[in-house]
């Protein structure tokens, strides 16, 4: 896993749904970036967009590109929705639009919802808590001088804190986990239609459970997100189970797999930058830049789709009206028209914000503070606790349409 693969075919050839491309997309976006700053994937028929500048401002134009779509809808693109539509209606909660999947007005009122468990002083206060996690983490792997890094602190850290804020066990995370991941592949273009269906029954699986502990909060509700959807209203009604549902497994979901994928990538930077550890020790204070630097260039969710309203024509290229177009905002991160050198990680860039990793407008990630603080506190800590970071063995990447992330990391490290 890394960027310095080279792409040795034409433009045309380019597919997403190409597991090798998924692995190492950075050589297909400094091709497009060169070649077609819009570009319509052969196998999907989905238009790809990699510029900075045109992913800000598509973003930010939610009248033009709708939230609503087929992917996240009907899923009429994939190759069982029927079935699948089916199990969702006898068994789970169909398709609903709140967060990531609504537009305006339906987005904000539900987002409304849950803002208040995302804002500053929430996760501020939740910062001691996040540094107790991560000592324990440290604790269960630090006297052997070596982990693998996914596994044992990456995947957890965030599982736990994301229960936390729900209201939900941590002793069902290998659940999360297995959830969140099938959420995020169920989505992906190109799958099979076994496996839509398999991983459509794992989410109903999520969704059941969601639904139980929704009854639950409703006997007696705590202060946790689970509590105060218990009983909140929306347009003077109480929210549905469908609605409390969806934007449970929304949360679930984003609350911890792009924390868990941003960790494993800034490690492996980390680890393969010569005197970046020893800078950050002397310097703690430019943690926070590590961490946004390692954010643009390893963007945890490379993409996010929307659906064009009506036709539009964007750097020649006519883009007929209700076409699927994908953000590729880990291409913006690394646009050379905004970032000079952007494959290379430097903490001393001018304005590494704003990058696109966390989104902007109206669906930027509703959890994007407490994903800082985790990563912050996470890297502080480790740094503190762990000399001589390195390598042990051979990782693992995950080939995945949207998430660019190792799969495992074995590292091997000194006592101080």
């Amino acid at each position: 896993m890394g960027d310095d693969g080279r792409f040795a075919g034409t433009t045309g050839n380019i597919t997403f749904v190409d597991p090798a491309v998924q692995l190492c997309p950075f050589a297909a976006y400094r091709k497009l970036h060169a070649d077609a700053r819009v570009y319509r994937d052969p196998v999907t028929g989905f238009y790809e967009i990699t510029g900075f500048e045109d992913l800000s401002a598509i973003a930010q134009d939610a009248a033009t590109y709708s939230s609503e779509h087929p992917v996240y809808g009907d899923r009429s693109l994939t190759p069982a929705h029927k079935e699948v539509n089916r199990l969702y209606e006898e068994y789970g909660y169909p398709a609903l639009p709140t967060l990531i999947n609504a537009d305006e007005p339906a987005h904000r009122l539900y987002r409304n919802l849950v803002d208040a468990s995302f804002k500053a002083s929430r996760v501020k206060a939740l910062e001691p808590k996040i540094r107790e996690l991560v000592t324990q983490l440290i604790d269960g792997f630090g006297s052997r001088g070596e982990a693998e890094f996914v596994a044992e602190f990456a995947m957890l850290l965030p599982l736990y804190v994301i229960a936390d804020t729900i209201g939900v066990t941590r002793d069902r995370a290998a659940d999360f986990k297995r959830w969140s991941d099938a959420m995020m592949k169920v989505y992906e273009p190109g799958i099979s239609g076994d496996l839509q269906i398999q991983l459509t029954k794992v989410v109903i699986e999520m969704q059941q459970f969601f639904a139980a502990e929704l009854a639950k909060a409703k006997d007696a509700p705590q202060e946790n997100i689970l509590g105060d959807l218990a009983v909140a209203e929306v347009e003077g009604r109480a929210l549905t189970t469908r609605e409390a549902v969806h934007l449970l497994s929304s949360i679930l979901v984003a609350g911890n797999e792009t924390t868990t994928s941003a960790l494993g990538n800034a490690m492996r930077r980390l680890i393969a930058t010569p005197g970046l550890q020893e800078r950050l020790r002397v310097d703690p204070a430019r943690i926070n830049d590590f961490v946004e630097e390692t954010l643009r260039v390893d963007a945890p969710l490379q993409c996010q789709y929307r659906r064009n309203v009506r036709e539009v024509l964007l750097h020649g290229v006519r883009i007929p009206a209700n076409s699927m177009i994908v953000l590729r905002f880990g291409a913006g991160n690394r646009d050379e028209l905004r970032f000079k050198q952007a494959d290379v990680v430097d903490i001393d860039r001018p304005a590494i914000r704003p990058h696109l990793t966390f989104g902007v407008g109206i669906h930027m990630c509703l959890g994007h503070l407490l994903a800082r603080a985790e990563l912050r506190i996470a890297f502080e800590l480790l740094l503190t606790r762990l000399k001589n970071l390195r390598p042990s063995g051979t990782p693992t990447a995950l080939a995945s349409y949207m998430v660019y992330a190792p799969r495992t990391l074995p590292i091997t490290f000194d006592q101080p």
